[in-house]
């Protein structure tokens, strides 16, 4: 014992030595001979800087990276090849990688300007196993992006003629069938979303329209006419984003990391989201914009969403930023279900990842607290249980697994779990409180924000203009997507609403205000899902102002505690009024506990 206490108080004397000399590191790029406004690529130069000032860090140390302004070149082919699983995007297993970083912390990186300028298919950004990280001053863009941008020149019986922007690698294969292409891939898109070229705004009535681009002639004047492709909605002028489902890289990735700040940070393009952030704890995002870039001719940024937090915990604030013209929703925060396979005893079973872009990476550590859902009615089994242990079962850790075999502290014989066919399991311990403020949410596809989460959350001072489908949704999800989080406690306030719906085909957007947890057999529910009994602690919708063309505002089902309260409402003639739900307030199997007060 005394040799143990020994051994523990010298490593304790040692690492605080070590802090008392941990100090301020500053270093600078172009001191590691990279420079601004060189066409050479600085992959592997930047990757070397990071390895050799870590291998010098000390414990404690804080490092200040600093660029100068100007143009950087990164590259697929000096691209990092790491094997990650990145939540709600296309498992490809190897991610060319620019910037790499793991297990760093207290790392500041200042692009004072600095613009990176991605070639081919590349994830910009990831960052692993880092605390205390801050990323500003700085935008990502690529030269080349994986969407093509068609204007329609002309639409009669006899097809459509087009001509794709200026900057579109295109060509016709052996079957005339059009493509687009870059260094190291290729699209043949088949849907795609349109654009009104004056306004910017995504096309009244229209969501994710279908292509025909066979049999395409060229015109030999930059035109193109695709005899297959009808569709009278698309008028003279009008810009087409061609696309395929492609998800593969967000511009910037991180993981398994803590206390993350991001200011001032423009993505102009990303081959799937601008930012995604999985199993983390405590994010701040101040001006990370998701934009059209000044002078651009484009009218996209992302492939996917601008903003996705899958599995985090503390709290998360996005204030001040900018999310226009995403082929997806503005922020998504959730956690995940795990689906029960098999009960082995009386205090284990094993269970899996169910949805194909999500599976891979850490679900839950030994002290997290879990609780059981049946998938079919969202009624909870038994209480609250905590981990004693997980292991994956198809992998040797949690790295690249779907199956995991997890033994609680508790008894569970009592629940007879069995009996069920289908039963969730969600991780209460990653769950992450929300403040989303003073943003801009405009000209996008889908939805504005999406959350599901059982912590408290705040959306207050935001501008929600002309987007496709509902503002606000939640939509707890334990057959499909299964993404996790039972929301509780939502105050909105203060916040603009200016012609939304545009579109009723995106899914659960049934008002501008949408609470929509995905319940099959909703009428076996023993309690409304969302919400409390408790209206001040509820869903709390005050002091807004809503500028609409059409009827819905708020929807709800399977929701108590709802106040309505003080909201303004200006009807508009911007556009005829469509939606299937021509209800102001539409509730389904809510609770008694709803006010409505203009």
């Amino acid at each position: 014992m005394k040799t143990i206490l020994k051994a523990t108080f010298l490593l304790c004397f040692i690492n605080i030595s070590l802090n008392c000399f941990a100090i301020r590191k500053n270093y600078y790029t172009k001191d590691f001979g990279i420079k601004p406004n060189s066409k050479t690529t600085i992959n592997n130069k930047l990757n070397q800087m990071l390895m050799d000032i870590k291998a010098e860090k000390l414990v404690g140390d804080s490092i200040y990276i600093h660029f100068e302004k100007g143009i950087y070149h990164f590259d697929s082919k000096q691209a990092l090849r790491k094997e990650l699983y990145i939540s709600n995007h296309d498992q490809v297993k190897i991610h060319p990688t620019a910037l790499l970083v793991e297990d760093f912390d207290n790392l500041f990186i200042d692009g004072n300007g600095a613009e990176f300028i991605c070639s081919g298919r590349l994830l910009p950004m990831a960052f692993i196993n880092c605390n205390n990280l801050s990323i500003k001053n700085l935008s990502i863009d690529f030269d080349n992006p994986m969407m093509a941008q068609l204007e329609i020149i002309e639409n009669n019986e006899k097809g459509i003629r087009f001509k794709p922007a200026k900057w579109v690698k295109w060509a016709l294969d052996n079957k005339n069938d059009f493509y687009f292409y870059g260094k190291d891939w290729q699209c043949k898109p088949w849907y795609a979303l349109a654009f009104d070229k004056k306004t910017h705004h995504v096309l009244y009535n229209t969501a994710d329209i279908i292509i025909n681009v066979k049999d395409v002639i060229d015109n030999g004047d930059g035109s193109l006419s695709a005899p297959h492709w009808n569709d009278k909605t698309l008028t003279i002028g009008t810009q087409v984003i061609a696309r395929t489902e492609d998800k593969q890289n967000p511009a910037i990735f991180i993981d398994n990391s803590q206390d993350i700040d991001i200011t001032s940070v423009n993505v102009y393009y990303a081959q799937a989201m601008a930012l995604l952030v999985q199993n983390s704890k405590d994010i701040h995002l101040d001006k990370f914009n998701v934009c059209i870039r000044n002078n651009s001719d484009r009218y996209f940024t992302s492939q996917a969403d601008a903003a996705h937090f899958s599995g985090c915990k503390g709290k998360i604030v996005v204030e001040n930023g900018l999310y226009e013209a995403m082929m997806d929703d503005a922020l998504n925060v959730h956690g995940l279900y795990l689906i029960i396979d098999k009960v082995t005893d009386k205090n284990s079973f094993i269970a899996s990842y169910r949805h194909p872009q999500s599976w891979g990476f850490s679900w839950a550590k030994a002290n997290d607290e879990i609780q059981f859902i049946d998938s079919h009615s969202f009624n909870s089994i038994g209480s609250k249980y905590s981990i004693k242990e997980i292991k994956a079962i198809d992998r040797k850790d949690s790295f690249g697994a779907k199956s995991f075999k997890i033994s609680l502290n508790e008894d569970i014989d009592s629940l007879h779990l069995e009996n069920y066919s289908k039963i969730g399991i969600e991780n209460l311990s990653r769950c992450a409180e929300v403040i989303y403020k003073n943003n801009i949410i405009r000209n996008n596809r889908a939805r504005g924000i999406l959350l599901n989460t059982p912590k408290k959350i705040i959306i207050e001072n935001n501008l929600f203009s002309h987007i496709s489908g509902s503002a606000i949704l939640c939509s707890t999800d334990c057959n499909n997507w299964f993404e996790s989080g039972q929301t509780q406690e939502l105050y909105i306030i203060n916040n603009q609403f200016i012609d939304l719906l545009t579109t009723d085909r995106f899914q659960f957007t049934e008002a501008v205000i949408s609470l929509y947890p995905i319940i099959p057999n909703i009428e076996k529910q023993l309690r409304p899902f969302y919400g409390s009994s408790n209206t001040k602690k509820g869903i709390v919708i005050k002091n807004n102002l809503f500028q609409t063309f059409d009827t819905p505002l708020l929807s709800a089902i399977s929701t108590d505690g709802i106040s309505w309260l003080n909201n303004t409402i200006i009807e508009t003639k911007t556009y005829p009024k469509f939606h299937h739900n021509q209800l102001r307030f539409n509730f389904q199997y809510c609770g008694k506990n709803i006010t409505i007060k203009p």
